[in-house]
């Protein structure tokens, strides 16, 4: 019974399968790695069948990315990787009142 009701699926191999998007220069996506192993959402439902899908989009969320306005130094992540950042630092809460800090 339980063998009929489970759906088994492969873990997507970002170490191995993920790559630059065209144009994205590689700091750009040694940064977007950097958050993408941070994300956990191995908690969701359906987890792994859309992994690949939710990582695709996030390292990309814009189909036409416009290029950083002056070169630095240091890696400029995606929008998906900044959005993906963001996600992750969680909502700032001022304790004493309970009420979301505006950012």
């Amino acid at each position: 019974m339980v063998s009929n009701t489970i759906t088994r699926a492969v873990r997507y191999d970002w170490q191995r399968e993920s790559a630059p998007l065209e144009g994205q220069k590689l700091e750009q996506h040694k940064a977007w790695l950097e958050v993408w192993q941070r994300v956990e959402i191995q908690d969701i439902h359906s987890f792994p069948l859309w992994e690949k899908e939710v990582h695709d989009v996030l390292q990309n969320p814009s189909p036409n990315p416009s290029p950083s306005p002056s070169p630095s130094h240091t890696p400029t992540p995606s929008p998906g990787a900044r959005r993906a950042a963001e996600a992750l630092r969680g909502p700032q809460v001022d304790l004493p009142g309970l009420l979301p800090l505006h950012r």
